[in-house]
């Protein structure tokens, strides 16, 4: 793992496993094609196509791969912020969707409301893909290519963040979500 904005990003591989169930849950959220419907000032706009990100269920294992990842990690929900009585039990994805972006897609500056943490999963990337943008005091790319598969960047959802246009051939398939606290383990519905 390695922090790549101090405290704000964190980049680290998922692990095999946990990357697996991934690919699985992801290729059935293509296959039944539900599509997000997030506003197209928050989506990732299209060249060509209506829809290019899809609603997806959470997979068990990677579900508990990012909660003990940001707990072990982060520090926003913890006593050293205020909050007590938050451990990873207490840390949950409330949606997930997988993205597909082609040639000329790209995704507006945005933040992710109503969530603590957000993440970005690449399950199929290649050379010089379009970087992934975050914005603090100043501009920072995060370059995404071949190397940046089974990676995952974790951040507060109120860091504001972007895609660049994709200039490259071919789709590059990731898989984004959104983590609240849940103190209570009450069911929350995406």
């Amino acid at each position: 793992m390695e922090w790549l904005v101090e405290q704000k990003m964190l980049c680290a591989r998922v692990h095999d496993e946990a990357f697996k169930e991934l690919q699985e849950y992801t290729n059935a959220a293509f296959e039944k094609g539900r599509p997000l419907g997030d506003h197209p000032n928050y989506s990732i706009n299209t060249a060509d196509r209506e829809n290019a990100e899809y609603v997806m269920d959470i997979p068990p294992l990677f579900d508990e791969y990012v909660r003990k990842a940001i707990h072990n990690n982060f520090l926003i929900h913890k006593a050293e912020m205020g909050v007590y009585g938050i451990d990873e039990t207490k840390l949950q994805i409330v949606k997930m969707w997988a993205n597909k972006m082609r040639k000329g897609d790209q995704h507006q500056l945005h933040t992710h409301a109503f969530s603590l943490y957000s993440f970005s999963v690449y399950l199929d990337v290649t050379e010089n893909d379009a970087p992934f943008v975050f914005v603090t005091d100043q501009v920072n790319p995060v370059y995404i290519n071949e190397n940046s598969n089974q990676h995952i960047l974790i951040f507060p959802s109120k860091l504001l963040h972007t895609v660049y246009p994709k200039l490259t051939d071919g789709v590059r398939v990731s898989v984004s979500g959104n983590v609240v606290m849940n103190p209570f383990n009450v069911p929350v519905k995406p």
